[in-house]
C-alpha cells in the first residue's frame, strides 16, 4: 500500500533537515537492513528491500542513494501452507521505485504471514496478520471557508462492536497511481463503545509533490481513498512513525524515542491490512 511515507523518504529528509544545504551519506559507517513490507486483504503483497544512511562530512550525491536499494535479496512469504519467494522488479510508481511482490499468493483477513528477507550478510524475518476489514460507507467532502476551491475529505464507517480496533486512512490521487500515502494524524483506534466513526483525511507533501501543498484536496482531484484494519504490532509502528513526522520539526517538543519495529534483524515494518478502498470526485 504505503504507504504512504516511506522510511527512505524519511531517512532523506531527515538529512536534509539535520544537515546543511549539502547532502552527507557516510559509507564508512556500517549499514543496516530497512524493510518496508504490508499484505493487504484481497491483494498482492509488495516489500521494499533497502540499507539504511547515516550523515558525515564527507560530501555525495543524492544519485548515490540508489545504491542502498537491494536488488537481489531473497524475499519469501510462508502463509503457513507454502512459502513463496518473491520477484524483484522495477516499479517507478514506488519510491525507492524497486519492489518486490507476486501473483502467487493474495492476502486473506485471519492469516498470519512469515516474511524473511536474506542478501549475504543481511537476514530479516516478521510476521504479521490481516484483520477482518471495515467497509467505507461514505466520503463526506466538506467546503473551506476561505478557498472555494478546497475540500476537506471525511472517512465514515461503522466500527464493529466486539472489540477495540486499530485503523489508518491512506489515500492516493490519480487512477495511474498505486502506492498509497498515510494521511496525516491518519492513525488511530476506536473503543468498540463507539459506533460511527468520520475522520478526516489530510494529504501530505512528499518528495514527489512541490513544496506548495495544501492539507486539503482540490476540486476536480479523482482521490481513492483507503480505510485499513491492522493489528496492534502495526498500529505500533504507524503510530509511533505519525509521532516522529508530527513532532520532529518542533524545538520545543522533540521526539527522542526510536520507531517501534517488528523487523527482526533490521528496521522497517510489515504489516497486514484488511482494506476497504473508495473512490471520490472532489466538487
Amino acid at each position: 500500500m504505503k504507504q504512504k511515507y516511506s522510511l527512505f523518504c524519511f531517512v532523506i529528509v531527515a538529512l536534509l533537515i539535520t544537515c546543511s544545504d549539502d547532502n552527507y551519506i557516510n559509507d564508512d559507517v556500517p549499514s543496516q537492513l530497512v524493510v518496508e513490507g504490508w499484505i493487504a486483504s484481497g491483494q498482492y503483497p509488495v516489500v521494499m528491500v533497502t540499507t539504511t544512511l547515516q550523515p558525515s562530512m564527507e560530501t555525495n550525491k543524492v544519485s548515490s542513494l540508489s545504491g542502498h536499494i537491494l536488488h537481489w535479496a531473497r524475499v519469501a512469504i510462508d502463509d503457513g501452507e507454502r512459502e513463496v519467494v518473491l520477484t524483484g522488479m522495477r516499479n517507478n510508481n514506488y519510491l525507492p521505485p524497486y519492489i518486490y511482490t507476486t501473483t502467487d499468493i493474495r492476502g486473506e483477513p485471519g492469516r498470519t504471514y512469515r516474511l524473511t528477507v536474506k542478501q549475504e550478510e543481511y537476514y530479516a524475518e516478521a510476521m504479521t496478520t490481516i484483520p477482518e476489514p471495515v467497509t467505507i460507507d461514505n466520503i463526506e467532502q466538506r467546503k473551506i471557508s476561505n478557498d472555494e476551491k478546497l475540500r476537506n475529505l471525511f472517512v465514515n464507517f461503522s466500527n464493529p462492536q466486539d472489540s477495540e480496533h486499530y485503523y489508518g486512512i491512506f489515500y492516493k490521487c490519480g487512477t495511474d497511481a498505486e502506492q498509497f500515502t498515510m494521511s496525516a494524524l491518519g492513525i488511530f483506534q476506536v473503543n468498540p463503545e463507539k459506533k460511527r466513526v468520520s475522520h478526516a483525511c489530510s494529504r501530505v507533501s512528499s518528495l514527489r509533490d512541490g513544496k506548495d501543498i495544501s492539507s486539503f484536496f482540490s476540486v476536480g482531484d479523482t482521490v481513492c481513498l483507503r480505510l485499513a484494519t491492522m493489528d496492534r504490532v502495526s498500529y505500533d509502528f504507524w503510530t509511533g512513525y505519525q509521532s516522529s513526522m508530527s513532532q520532529s520539526g518542533n524545538f520545543f517538543v522533540p521526539y527522542t524515542q526510536n520507531i517501534h519495529s517488528n523487523i527482526s534483524g533490521g528496521y522497517g515494518y510489515w504489516c497486514g491490512y484488511g482494506i476497504s478502498d473508495k473512490w471520490v470526485i472532489v466538487e
